[in-house]
């Protein structure tokens, strides 16, 4: 199993996000393919504004999604629920996920991917073991 060092965003001087490293804290991947490396880019920004989100500060939340479209070209929407060690090999460029789907753990999403529909209704796409969302 590859483990991965839990790294948590903070804002520092001049409002920069950075990644600190939580000591003693690892999570384990069951996806073969995945790497362990740290989640600086779309990903954070993605997790970032979802728990803005979920705390009840929605334009804040609102703010760092574009934030996420502007810098990285990938439109995550704030009420996706997307579970733990999300990869965008790419830097998610292109990438558009709508607001009713849940992704499972050690997702590997590639560039240029649409998920989500216009038909009402959520959009689940699991893998075989039970799911804890952020």
């Amino acid at each position: 199993m590859k483990t991965q060092t839990v790294l948590r965003i903070k804002s520092g001087r001049a409002g920069a996000l950075s990644a600190v490293r939580l000591t003693g804290q690892t999570m384990e991947s069951k996806n073969k393919r995945y790497w362990p490396h740290a989640q600086w880019g779309v990903e954070a920004l993605y997790y970032l504004s979802h728990r803005l989100w979920r705390r009840g500060f929605n334009r804040l939340a609102l703010l760092v999604k574009y934030l996420n479209v502007v810098l990285f070209r990938a439109y995550i929407d704030t009420p996706a629920q997307i579970g733990v060690r999300l990869d965008l090999p790419h830097g998610g460029f292109g990438v558009v996920i709508g607001p009713d789907v849940k992704i499972g753990n050690d997702a590997i999403i590639f560039h240029n991917v649409t998920i989500g529909h216009a038909k009402p209704g959520p959009v689940v796409i699991m893998c075989y073991t039970p799911t804890t969302f952020l």
